[in-house]
C-alpha cells in the first residue's frame, strides 16, 4: 500500500470517527445538534454532495477558495462564499475539530428569501432583519412584501465607480452575537 493511499484511508477514518463522536455527543445531549456540518473538498461540490445542513470548503492546492452551502432560510438556493483574499466581499470560514463551521462576516441573501444570518460553531444565528428563521414575524414578511424589496443592486448613479453590494456585517440590526451582551 502506497503512502498516499494510507494517508487517504486514515483521513477517511478520522472523518468517520469525528462524525460518530459528534452523533454520540448530540445523542447524549452534551452538545446541541449543529445546523451545519462542514467538510473540505478539492473540487466544487455537485448538487448531491451539497445537501441541506452541509457546508463544503473548496480547497485547491492548499488555498481555500470557496465555501458552499444550501440556504438555511427555506429557499434551498446554493450559496457561494468567496474566501479569496483578492475578492470582495470575502468571508473567513473555519471548521472546529468536530467539523462545525464558523463564518464571518454574516451572510445576507439578496434573492427572494432575503435571509440574513451568522454561522457560529455549526449553528445558524438569525439576524433581527431576516424575514426567515425564529426571529421572523408575519409583520416583517408583510413589510418586505409591501416595500417591494428586490434582489438587484441599485444602479450606478452616474459615478465612475460601481457601487459595492452591502456586505451584511455590522450595523444596528445585525450586530455580532458575541458582542450583544457586552457593556459598551
Amino acid at each position: 500500500m502506497g503512502a498516499g493511499r494510507h494517508r487517504a484511508v486514515s483521513r477517511s477514518c478520522r472523518m468517520r470517527w469525528r462524525e460518530w463522536l459528534l452523533r454520540t455527543l448530540v445523542g447524549a445531549r452534551i452538545l446541541a445538534r449543529p445546523d451545519l456540518v462542514g467538510r473540505m473538498s478539492a473540487t466544487h461540490p455537485t448538487p448531491e454532495e451539497l445537501p441541506p445542513g452541509r457546508l463544503v470548503v473548496v480547497r485547491d492546492g492548499g488555498i481555500e477558495k470557496l465555501a458552499c452551502l444550501r440556504c438555511p432560510g427555506g429557499c434551498g438556493a446554493k450559496i457561494l462564499l468567496s474566501m479569496s483574499p483578492k475578492r470582495w466581499p470575502r468571508w473567513q470560514v473555519s471548521l472546529d475539530w468536530l467539523s462545525r463551521p464558523t463564518a464571518a462576516p454574516s451572510v445576507r441573501q439578496l434573492n427572494a428569501c432575503h435571509c440574513h444570518f451568522w454561522i457560529r460553531g455549526g449553528q445558524v444565528e438569525w439576524c433581527a432583519d431576516s424575514p426567515t428563521g425564529p426571529m421572523a414575524t408575519a409583520a416583517a414578511r408583510l413589510r418586505l412584501t409591501r416595500s417591494g424589496r428586490s434582489a438587484h443592486r441599485r444602479p450606478n448613479q452616474g459615478g465612475r465607480h460601481r457601487q459595492r453590494p452591502q456586505r451584511g456585517h455590522g450595523g444596528a440590526q445585525c450586530r455580532d452575537p458575541a458582542t450583544i451582551n457586552r457593556p459598551p
